[in-house]
């Protein structure tokens, strides 16, 4: 928690000194490393405290030059017709390497299923039907050649679900994938919910 709160601390500081630049060279390599398919397989094996998941993140509306959009499908691998999570990315950059992904809920989602297989992905998708996530974005910060991290912003990510009062996101960017940390947290903030240990490694398929 102490990571937390010190990350947040940071990026808040950060931000209030940064003005967004959007679609850029930098967003684009960012982009790059977060699109393609991706798996929790070999973390499952080694550890029963996590489930074998499936990612998958596509570029779409390529040629919008406001920012990087993202069509991002989570599943369970038993069921990978069946996501539990979808949504769309925005990804822009601010200044000092720093890196937004704002995140939109889609209305009706399961009508999307599969978005990210289609080679015109995006195009069955009206920008305007969009339902932001208000505190919910993740903010990263470039720390290494081809190596993002970051985090949501303390508590802004409200919820109800399971009992908590806020979502806690940690993210971390690499070349053969991503490390992803979702837990719930109290108005004490007490953990309720999430992986206990560390965060999801979702590798690069």
């Amino acid at each position: 928690m102490k990571f937390l709160f010190l990350l947040s601390f940071i990026l808040t500081l950060g931000l209030q000194n940064t003005f967004a630049q959007g679609f850029n060279r930098e967003t684009l390599e960012l982009a790059a490393l977060m699109e393609g398919n991706f798996n929790t397989k070999n973390q499952s094996l080694i550890d029963s405290g996590y489930f074998d998941i499936r990612l998958h993140m596509k570029r779409i509306w390529p040629e919008r030059e406001d920012a990087v959009w993202l069509y991002v499908e989570q599943s369970a691998a038993s069921s990978p017709d069946k996501p539990y999570r979808q949504r769309i990315y925005r990804l822009i950059n601010m200044e000092y390497n720093l890196f937004e992904s704002a995140i939109f809920e889609l209305p009706e989602p399961l009508r999307f299923v599969g978005e990210w297989k289609s080679p015109n992905a995006g195009k069955s998708i009206d920008p305007e039907i969009l339902i932001p996530l208000e505190g919910c974005a993740v903010y990263l910060k470039k720390v290494g050649e081809q190596m993002y991290c970051g985090s949501t912003v303390a508590d802004n990510c409200l919820t109800d679900w399971r009992g908590a009062k806020y979502v806690s996101s940690i993210v971390t960017v690499l070349k053969n994938g991503l490390i992803t940390w979702d837990r719930g947290f109290d108005e004490n903030n007490n953990y309720l919910w999430g992986a206990e240990k560390a965060g999801y490694f979702f590798e690069r398929e």
